[in-house]
């Protein structure tokens, strides 16, 4: 009988080696969360909806603890996958990145120790950096954002079009708008690496997000204006 708890584990392991992260201990990578389900749907398919983690009882805040997550469908008959997506990140600078989220979201400022403590985990990680850059982001910093943003890049290049979505939003905040529409514009339509989205969306996403902490800037609808525009030649 074929072990499906095995076959997502297997599924999510090369998202897990990606990361470096640490493993949950000397016999597992990582674990599967109790609210993980694997439910029998009819008699021959088995539908997956779980998260795992490398550190599930703390707040992952360590540098490399790991959260990732694996909806798909295993058919009992032909014993393989006949739907799978895997997702996962290390979690280190998320805690900070959803703590600025929050904190907007509740009309408070953020710590000067938390922003230490989210550069501390790892000065040399752009992804913390970009995180410390939506942080301030939410805690109406737009020039320390800037600033985060631009060292992520510069860590990175690879990464730029994410890392550029947030540097946008600085600018944008910081009533910088033709420096802020000079980046929408030239990326837009760039696909974001390690992500589905495309960088016009992913802006959006965020527009969305901010509005719904309280965060606006009148430019804004200008922006979403501009992506959304049909810009094909007729």
């Amino acid at each position: 009988m074929t072990n499906v708890l095995r076959k997502a584990h297997d599924l999510m392991l090369p998202n897990y080696r990606k990361a470096k992260a640490e493993r949950y201990n000397d016999y597992y990578e990582f674990i599967f969360v109790e609210d993980a389900t694997f439910k029998l749907d009819g008699t021959s398919r088995v539908v997956i909806d779980a998260d795992a983690h490398t550190s599930p009882n703390d707040l992952g805040l360590g540098p490399s603890a790991w959260r990732g997550h694996v909806d798909a469908t295993w058919d009992i008959t032909q014993a393989k996958f006949t739907s799978k997506e895997v997702s996962g990140r290390k979690r280190g600078a998320d805690a900070y990145r959803n703590r600025g989220k929050s904190a907007a979201e509740e009309k408070q400022s953020g710590t000067a120790e938390d922003i230490q403590n989210a550069i501390g985990l790892d000065a040399k990680d752009w992804d913390y950096y970009l995180s410390l850059a939506w942080y301030h982001l939410f805690n109406r910093n737009a020039r320390e954002a800037i600033a985060a943003a631009r060292k992520a890049l510069d860590l990175s290049p690879h990464n730029a079009a994410m890392i550029k979505v947030s540097l946008a939003h600085g600018y944008l905040f910081d009533n910088h708008f033709d420096k802020a529409k000079a980046i929408y514009l030239e990326n837009k339509n760039a696909k974001l690496r390690d992500d589905e989205r495309s960088f016009r969306q992913a802006v959006l996403d965020d527009f969305k997000q901010f509005e719904e902490a309280g965060i606006t800037h009148p430019d804004m609808e200008k922006i979403e204006v501009l992506l959304t525009a049909n810009t094909e030649t007729r």
